[in-house]
């Protein structure tokens, strides 16, 4: 659903009354940040691969964070035949502690800026896996999710309206229900999105090579590295 058909679900269909434009789409757009605030996603989780990694780069050399960089959930680097480095993160406030350590990062959030420690043999192209904000909801615009999540967001806003500037006993035993619906339907949010998780963990193991007696993988795995360069 756009903007519009939310708000006309919102102040029709579960009778929240007539709602000023601007104060729907602030209700609605701290609805959905409230939602994609609790846990990463499937559906924001995004690539970024515009920055790179040089020889002759130090652990202070700053690299750009995406303007709708939410937070990090994984970071490697990739040569020319794409062989992947992958990098554990570090607190900001540690980065000179580990300054000569290979293979970390580190992210400051004030300056939207983030860094790698240690040094590389050749140039590298930066691959940020992380969550991303989605755009604030318009009238003529939709939520990146599903539509078939949308109501969702309509049913937040009516408890936020119903239990605020609009209360009275009518309103609070409206609030119950309401808040019942959307529970089924955050439910079924959730189910979808723990699937996805589960899809992709199946599709995880190596498809060649050798494999032990319970069917997992044997030998070195693809993210192991020589304690040396730590």
């Amino acid at each position: 659903m756009i903007g519009s058909e939310l708000k006309t679900f919102v102040e029709e269909g579960l009778e929240a009354g007539s709602i000023n434009d601007t104060i729907f789409y602030q209700m609605l757009n701290s609805a959905k940040t409230m939602l994609e605030e609790e846990r990463n996603w499937k559906i924001l989780e995004k690539e970024n691969t515009s920055q790179s990694a040089s020889v002759g780069d130090t652990f202070l050399t700053t690299k750009t964070l995406p303007s709708d960089f939410a937070n990090a959930i994984e970071l490697f680097t990739a040569d020319g035949n794409n062989n992947p480095i992958w990098y554990s993160p570090i607190p900001f406030r540690l980065r000179y502690k580990y300054k000569d350590a290979s293979r970390r990062y580190w992210i400051d959030l004030v300056n939207s800026t983030f860094g790698l420690t240690g040094k590389i043999a050749s140039s590298q192209t930066i691959h940020l896996v992380y969550r991303h904000t989605s755009s604030e909801i318009t009238s003529t615009g939709s939520w990146i999710f599903p539509s078939r999540f949308h109501a969702l967001l309509g049913f937040m806003v009516a408890q936020i309206q119903k239990g605020g500037a609009d209360y009275d006993a009518t309103t609070a035993r409206q609030i119950i229900q309401n808040r019942a619906d959307a529970m089924v339907l955050y439910s079924a949010l959730l189910l979808w999105n723990e699937n996805l998780i589960h899809s992709e963990m199946a599709g995880k193991y190596e498809q060649s090579g050798n494999y032990d007696s319970d069917g997992l993988p044997s030998g070195e795995s693809d993210y192991s590295f020589d304690l040396g360069t730590l």
